[in-house]
């Protein structure tokens, strides 16, 4: 074709020839095989889109062992997000939205064991809700597992490199870039950071919605590199903290780390009138429902 430009990828041209010897065509094709013909030959350049990835956490006990595959899909497969991620499309109105999966064995949390879970859960439960008792957080199990936590934020670069894989196979990419904004919950927040790490040279970032993180003060990103950023959970580590009966046991609750160097944002607590804060639902993704409910426009974490 007489082009010439830079590569950022292995591509392969099959040159198609007649009986008489002549060169009838060429095309390029992606390390991946897609056809990427277009986007040397064309003079019209791609339209960036504006796009959402969903990063799932820990899908529970059943699927302890079933460790994330790492791939970028196009559906809900695990059903994880309770309808939630719609109300997120809904009110964003993205171009397009894919799903990762950040679910890791529990020994990479904080509990390390079903049987510390089982342990903190119980002594919650059994806790009289006295005003005596109400900061006896000692209770939770908040001691950082932080080899746990890199372990899930490397496996998020994987997910990272298929999400390039997919969207960003051609020089076009370097050009025209996406613009993301990322939704994570529990252990998809580790997760979501290696993704970050992996695609921030490719795109542009726009808003970071943290829902009950998991062990959130291990790591973070260069937050300066979004719009918007905002954690929303339990209030376990700043003033008038939830008593401990209240708090997310399943995700005991601190600051994202580096959270205050966000151009905007912060935290976001779980609103003092809703009713199911406990132990297991103040971490549940169907009891977040209020961030949409409750939070209206120019008000902390709102959604656009």
């Amino acid at each position: 074709m007489n082009l010439k430009q830079k590569s950022y990828g292995h591509y392969i041209v099959k040159n198609f020839w007649n009986d008489l010897g002549e060169l009838v065509s060429e095309e390029i094709f992606a390390f991946n095989g897609e056809n990427v013909t277009n986007y040397f030959s064309s003079k019209e350049k791609p339209i960036p889109k504006h796009i959402v990835v969903f990063s799932n956490g820990y899908r529970g006990p059943k699927k302890n062992k079933d460790v994330t595959d790492n791939m970028l899909t196009k559906k809900d497969r695990f059903h994880y997000w309770l309808r939630l991620d719609k109300a997120f499309v809904n009110r964003i109105k993205p171009d397009d939205y894919f799903y990762i999966d950040g679910n890791n064995k529990i020994s990479t949390s904080n509990h390390r064991s079903m049987a510390n879970f089982s342990l903190s859960y119980s002594r919650i439960k059994a806790l009289r809700k006295k005003d005596k008792n109400k900061d006896n957080f000692h209770l939770l199990n908040t001691t950082p597992n932080d080899e746990g936590f890199f372990e899930r934020k490397e496996k998020g670069k994987i997910a990272g490199r298929a999400y390039l894989a997919e969207k960003c196979n051609s020089p076009a990419c370097v050009e025209i870039k996406d613009t993301i904004d990322i939704v994570s919950h529990s252990m998809g927040y580790a997760y979501s950071l290696g993704f970050i790490e992996e695609v921030k040279e490719f795109v542009i970032f726009r808003n970071m919605y943290i829902i009950a993180p998991e062990n959130a003060c291990a790591d973070g990103g260069d937050w300066s590199l979004f719009s918007e950023v905002w954690q929303y959970g339990s209030n376990l580590d700043q003033e008038n903290p939830d008593p401990v009966w209240e708090q997310d046991g399943i995700a005991p609750q601190c600051e994202v780390k580096d959270l205050k160097i966000a151009k905007i944002g912060g935290r976001v607590f779980i609103p003092e009138n809703e009713k199911r804060k406990n132990f297991i639902n103040s971490h549940m993704l169907n009891h977040y429902r209020w961030i949409f409910q409750d939070l209206k426009i120019g008000e902390k974490g709102f959604v656009f």
